[in-house]
């Protein structure tokens, strides 16, 4: 199951399973671990950067997550994120699939 996350409003288990995939993953776009209280206060309060956050589950465990990030209208990174464990099952494929149809449906 997909489900996008609105941060600022989340309950605070949803963000640490965002934060449980950004830290198992060894393709982490921030460099090392961040502690989780200071990855939870990014999620809720990304400053002047527009963020969007997918996570997946599997049998009700966070298996992979999906964040957008809007710079203004010049700058969009995205990026998937899947724990090793749930790999080779298509979950990034349809978070990538999400991730850029939201960005298409949103004029990005």
């Amino acid at each position: 199951m997909i489900e996008e996350l609105d941060a600022r409003n989340a309950p605070e288990a949803q963000l640490r399973a965002l934060h449980l995939v950004e830290s198992e993953s060894d393709e982490r776009p921030l460099g090392a671990p961040r502690p989780a209280e200071e990855a939870l206060a990014s999620y809720r309060n990304p400053g002047t950067i527009e963020r969007r956050y997918w996570l997946a589950t599997e049998d009700g465990e966070p298996a992979a997550a999906a964040f957008l990030s809007e710079y203004g209208a010049s700058l969009v990174i995205g990026y998937v994120l899947v724990r090793p464990r749930f790999r080779r099952r298509g979950l990034g494929r349809t978070l990538f699939e999400t991730l850029t149809g939201a960005a298409r449906a949103a004029g990005i």
